[in-house]
């Protein structure tokens, strides 16, 4: 019999759950407007409603082990730092969820 343990499993579904979760979607719809975003900006912007080590976690889920996020060269007023921007396929899917709500709702 085939070992199936949910930990170790990371298929489609799992994706789709990590990428629903509060903070993860929080970080997204903040690079849903396709500017690039430092992780300084993203601290400043989400930092009173998630703690410094959730948006930490939640960068390297959707970094590393999603890989929705792509690094993206910054200019700032320090000089030149790494940013983050949104992948083709996740702004699409964020796209096509967003309408799958609005449909929801006007029912």
């Amino acid at each position: 019999m085939v070992d199936v343990s949910v930990r170790k499993r990371k298929d489609a579904a799992w994706r789709v759950r990590e990428m629903l979760t509060v903070p993860n979607w929080a970080i997204m719809e903040l690079l849903a407007d396709g500017k690039p975003k430092t992780v300084r900006q993203i601290y400043s912007a989400l930092g009173k409603q998630f703690t410094r080590k959730t948006l930490i976690l939640s960068l390297r889920t959707l970094i590393i082990k999603i890989n929705v996020l792509e690094p993206q060269h910054v200019m700032t007023q320090r000089g030149y730092e790494i940013g983050y921007v949104l992948s083709k396929p996740a702004f699409e899917c964020m796209e096509s969820m967003r309408k799958l709500n609005q449909q929801i709702e006007k029912k």
